[in-house]
């Protein structure tokens, strides 16, 4: 796995000189009232991101299970799934076998999030056929299995590898499934009724239970949260991913479908994981249209009055550059203008750039030495970073990762 770190988005030119104004100016501001369109709820949490939780890219998914309504924020957003992919991989090896089959393994994989129970499910139908499943039946056309290895090793080989060895999806493809999953379009009325019942053994607090700790006793949450928190996996700032997708069924039976992915939080556990905790409880307060649901908890993060952690150089949430100038956040979203953010200089840091000419062209992830820097594709996107300046030089790292910097 490669490093996210000053990472330069190849063939790209600034869209103009990065500068604060009133208008980039990160301001916080009350959630929208409960009555108002569920849009302007998830437009206010994109908001709010970069001064709660400096660092934290958020993407979210939203659908209306009852009339199929949608919203997203960065919905389409390649991110590593974490442990939330259990969810969908439970249901391949359901569609595969049957519900006595893999009931040995459903109550540690979502009690616990048993890594060895969930490849134990995963070997009822193969890592390919998971794939399969996850393309054809369910939907998740921008997702995959790439590997797992906990027990054995487990190679899908009909992984695109989008993000190189590591396992991805997207929330648009997360509440996809899940729509499917509640409309019985997918597994048949046992299958399905035994998953979701699986899912309301996910812990409703805590580590794992980010999806239902603010919301009422009386809301049903099935659901499955994934984590890859600090010190996990060698790189703090390609991972320190922490999501939840889920259904929730308020208590006059409506329900909705939610995925909530984040990643790269300057500060992961108080931070990054409460204001998870904030978004599904602000979704479910628009959801429910009820003004008298307080979200907010003791020991929040607070708006930013500073930067905190954000340097001048900043960072990318999503579409937008996040930055730090005159003792302020600033964030500015260069979707706006038909741009993308990238890395464009050591003095300037993030900025909104013009797309690349063309994507990747014949460049795969596993990418090339181009002297001292390796170059590659990642995301549809290339991608070149300089080893030298770390004392490192560009070489062939392994056949998961390709080339790095050594």
């Amino acid at each position: 796995m490669r490093a996210f770190v000053f990472v330069a988005l190849v063939a790209c030119t600034p869209d103009v000189t990065r500068e604060a104004t009133d208008d980039t100016r990160v301001q916080s501001r009350e959630a929208p009232a409960a009555s108002a369109p569920i849009e302007e709820t998830l437009a206010w949490l994109a908001e709010e991101v970069a001064a709660r939780s400096p660092g934290t890219e958020i993407a979210i998914s939203f659908e209306d299970l009852s009339t199929g309504a949608r919203a997203q924020i960065a919905g389409d957003a390649v991110h590593v799934s974490a442990s939330s992919a259990k969810a969908w991989w439970v249901a391949a090896a359901l569609n595969g076998t049957s519900v006595a089959a893999v009931t040995p393994y459903a109550r540690p994989i979502f009690i616990n999030s048993d890594n060895g129970a969930t490849g134990s499910a995963i070997d009822l139908v193969g890592p390919n056929a998971v794939n399969t499943f996850m393309w054809d039946a369910a939907g998740m056309q921008a997702s995959a299995l790439t590997q797992w290895s906990y027990g054995a090793s487990r190679v899908a080989t009909n992984s695109p590898r989008v993000m190189g060895s590591d396992n991805y999806a997207t929330t648009d493809d997360a509440v996809t499934f899940l729509a499917k999953l509640h409309r019985v379009e997918i597994l048949g009325d046992e299958r399905r009724n035994a998953l979701l019942e699986w899912m309301t053994l996910a812990p409703r607090s805590g580590v794992g239970g980010w999806i239902g700790a603010r919301l009422p006793g009386d809301a049903r949450v099935a659901h499955k949260g994934g984590w890859l928190p600090p010190g996990c996996c060698g790189d703090d700032r390609r991972y320190n991913t922490l999501n939840e997708v889920g259904i929730v069924t308020a208590p006059d039976g409506r329900a909705y479908a939610v995925a909530i992915f984040s990643r790269h939080g300057f500060d992961y556990w108080n931070k990054q994981a409460k204001f998870v905790e904030l978004a599904s409880c602000s979704i479910y307060r628009a959801f429910t249209q009820n003004d008298s649901l307080d979200c907010a908890r003791g020991g929040d993060p607070t708006p930013a009055a500073s930067c905190g952690d954000v340097s001048y150089q900043g960072y990318c949430d999503g579409t937008s550059v996040v930055w730090c100038e005159n003792g302020g956040l600033n964030r500015k979203d260069c979707a706006a203008t038909d741009r993308v953010c990238g890395w464009q200089s050591d003095d300037v840091g993030y900025n909104c750039m013009a797309p690349a000419a063309a994507s990747c062209g014949d460049v795969t992830y596993a990418g090339y030495c181009d002297g001292s820097t390796v170059v590659w594709c990642e995301s549809n996107t290339l991608r070149s970073k300089d080893c030298a300046p770390q004392g490192k030089s560009c070489g062939y790292q392994d056949d998961n990762v390709g080339y790095n910097c050594l």
